[in-house]
């Protein structure tokens, strides 16, 4: 403590001061206090404080950093931004989660990817008349592809002139099996193209949040801006690098040294890092 307080006191240097465990941050950050370093000084980012250190915490420190006018415009408009992807992420979600692969997604598929057999399963359309099956029922549009996937053949429809070209005749000659390993190929895209349109989505979403969390963090980042010393464990270092390294610290004095694994001192580094103090013990 009477370290960095004479960094402190004889420069103007920042300091970063990393510990392992809550339990010493907070001793440190109390021993500063009683040498004197004033209060308005220092933050703590992280949970878990002491009575003494609570004032610390950044969500208790009053920001110097104000929204513009202009400033909050473009957040209002990246949260509006935002509701349409958040609106077909939730909607593409139930899809992927509670929907199968009805018979119509797959003329659908089908229309767009692979014509010859969309040509094959497009009911004709007749003007001014109801073409019905056997039974007396209405032929839907998809008659033709729920007659193929069930080994059937084209119904009233197979002496169509259509029927006879090269292409679609082997098309509804095909045995059942062969049909059905076929359709479960277009299942599977339709199950991929979901799962391509999902993660899209998310990242498009994921990419607008981000910047609203970058615009938002402005304040808190002018907190630490302003302190000449910063407290955290060495988790919080790895989970507010951003914000750490916006505040540009020179020195890093690294308490528990003896607890902290390598990974966790670079991930407190910055580029703007020039000191390193590694406190341990006499082992």
């Amino acid at each position: 403590a009477l370290l960095a307080k004479a960094i402190h006191d004889t420069s103007k240097q920042t300091i970063l001061v990393c510990c392992y465990t809550n339990h010493a941050l907070d001793q440190f950050l109390e021993n500063l206090l009683d040498i004197g370093v004033p209060s308005d000084n220092m933050v703590r980012l992280g949970g878990k404080t002491t009575i003494r250190t609570d004032p610390l915490s950044l969500h208790k420190q009053t920001p110097s950093h104000k929204f513009t006018s202009y400033g909050r415009g473009q957040v209002d408009e990246l949260l509006s931004q935002a509701a349409a992807p958040f609106a077909s992420l939730k909607n593409e979600f139930r899809t992927c989660m509670e929907t199968g692969v009805e018979t119509s997604d797959l003329l659908l598929h089908l229309e767009f990817d692979d014509r010859d057999y969309f040509e094959a399963f497009e009911v004709p359309t007749s003007t001014g008349t109801q073409k019905t099956d056997r039974k007396g029922n209405a032929i839907g549009r998809l008659y033709l592809l729920r007659r193929w996937l069930g080994g059937k053949g084209a119904g009233v429809f197979k002496d169509d002139a259509r029927m006879s070209k090269d292409g679609i005749n082997l098309i509804w000659n095909m045995p059942l099996e062969e049909r059905r390993r076929k359709a479960a190929r277009w299942k599977s895209a339709i199950i991929d193209e979901r799962v391509k349109s999902l993660y899209e989505t998310g990242k498009r979403y994921n990419d607008i949040q981000t910047l609203i969390n970058c615009k938002l963090s402005e304040r808190e980042k002018a907190v630490l801006q302003s302190k000449r010393i910063i407290g955290c464990t060495t988790t919080a270092a790895a989970k507010y690098a951003d914000y750490i390294q916006s505040a540009k610290p020179n020195v890093l004095l690294a308490e528990e040294s003896g607890e902290i694994l390598e990974s966790h001192v670079l991930a407190a580094l910055t580029r703007d890092t020039q000191q390193m103090i590694l406190i341990g013990d006499h082992q």
